[in-house]
């Protein structure tokens, strides 16, 4: 695995007598994740009903790593958004990013920043769209706008995303 040594376990693993009550204990698993100057990281996350739910979420941990994504359950589209702005500063020439980053500020995490990523959803972009028309937005900046979503969220290995944004089906056309 790209993200080095992980583990599932359950409370009841470190506490046999909890087996017999089955309402009682949680799943839990933790990832060892490589970080700056050659020391790994343990990531632990919990509180899953049972080892198949543990294993679902180690699975999409462990594919996010791989994508470039902080899978970080309590990170907000905006501070995401932020992030990627940060890395594509490096890469793109300044009438780009100016673009990107009013779309961002102004457009995007007015409307959706809040969120925690792992939340956001279809509804969410498609009553940003409808919201945007409605207010007299004109089609081609909010394809615009929607496009500069779908960049952070591209889950090809060049990309930054995380590769779970659902912004591509709600497209104002």
């Amino acid at each position: 695995m790209a993200a080095g040594t992980h583990r599932i376990t359950s409370s009841e693993s470190t506490a046999p007598h909890l087996l017999a009550d089955g309402d009682h204990g949680t799943w839990t698993f933790a990832v060892d994740v490589p970080a700056p100057r050659r020391r790994r990281t343990t990531v632990r996350r919990g509180g899953f009903d049972n080892h198949d739910a543990a294993e679902n979420a180690l699975r999409g941990f462990l594919e996010g790593e791989a994508g470039g994504f902080n899978a970080d359950p309590n990170q907000s589209v905006d501070d995401h958004l932020s992030t990627w702005l940060a890395a594509k500063a490096l890469v793109l020439k300044a009438t780009t990013m100016a673009r990107y980053r009013d779309y961002v500020h102004n457009d995007l995490a007015p409307a959706c920043g809040t969120l925690k990523l792992d939340e956001l959803g279809h509804r969410h972009i498609a009553a940003f769209v409808t919201g945007e028309l409605a207010a007299g937005r004109g089609t081609t900046t909010l394809y615009r706008c929607v496009a500069t979503l779908s960049d952070p969220c591209d889950p090809t290995p060049s990309s930054t995303g995380s590769g779970s944004c659902p912004e591509k089906q709600a497209h104002p056309g």
